[in-house]
């Protein structure tokens, strides 16, 4: 009997991890970063002036900002009130969305 007890704790406990990490696995998919988004000058309609190259990666943001606001996010002061805002009534204003803090050429 102690045996088949601790065999189903253990069970109990490893449901309970797993359910854990598949949780902080959907936050890190959710959380702002950068995605990628080819644009394609044909699909456009802009191939007959552009002769090359075929497209760019433009890439764009999506996700959510956690609250608090992560130092690695580089809130901006605007954002920060925002999120600020929303948390305590989220009819007034939406949650403060991510953009690009670096774009290169």
């Amino acid at each position: 009997e102690r045996g088949e007890t601790l065999l189903t704790r253990n069970k109990r406990a490893a449901q309970r991890r797993g359910h854990r990490a598949h949780h902080r696995r959907k936050e890190a998919r959710e959380i702002c970063q950068r995605r990628p988004l080819f644009v394609d000058f044909a699909d456009v309609g802009w191939s007959d002036w552009i002769v090359a190259p075929q497209g760019y990666d433009a890439y764009y943001c999506q996700g959510d900002c956690p609250f608090p606001l992560a130092d690695h996010l580089n809130g901006t002061n605007h954002a920060i009130v925002q999120t600020l805002v929303n948390s305590v009534n989220p009819a007034a204003v939406p949650k403060a969305c991510c953009v690009p803090t670096q774009l290169s050429s």
